[in-house]
């Protein structure tokens, strides 16, 4: 009878080749889960920073010119007419333009810059709705821009 109690080294390696496989497979959920979460959270600011802007113009009876570029990964308003103080600001912010993280990429139907006006009730001047597609990696956001409200939502 053997009294030696203990692994073979043949069973070690088998229990490392399955802790590694599990692990890797972790890791690339985790990795797909945080990409997720980014690009959730950095939509959510994307949208409020659009929401801002036009409650803002809407607050002081004047219209607002969004404008998108997917080339330069940039969004920039601007009140119309033009405020003399100048004094749009986003949250948090004291720019009334914003930038996409890299790894991000903005992507619409239409021509390049895309601009976006929208009245003094905040009602966007389109005949349909707007679509902004957030993206990083392999997760897309869907930023939808109601034509007859103004009012956004999150997909």
């Amino acid at each position: 009878m053997n009294s030696n109690k203990g692994f073979t080294l043949l069973e070690m390696i088998f229990s490392m080749a399955i802790i590694g496989i599990l692990f890797g497979t972790l890791l690339i959920n985790f990795t797909d889960y945080y990409r997720s979460l980014n690009t959730g959270q950095f939509a959510e600011a994307f949208a409020t920073d659009i929401s801002y802007a036009r409650d803002f113009s809407s607050a002081r009876d004047k219209g607002l010119r969004a404008t998108f570029d997917r080339d330069l990964r940039t969004y920039h308003f601007e009140l119309i007419p033009p405020d003399p103080s100048g004094n749009l600001f986003l949250p948090g912010t004291a720019a009334r333009e914003g930038s996409f993280p890299s790894g991000f990429t903005l992507a619409f139907n239409g021509s390049n810059p895309l601009q976006v006006t929208f009245n003094e009730q905040g009602i966007p001047l389109v005949p349909g709705d707007i679509i902004l597609n957030l993206t990083a990696g392999d997760v897309t956001r869907t930023i939808t821009i109601n034509h007859k409200t103004g009012l956004l939502t999150i997909g």
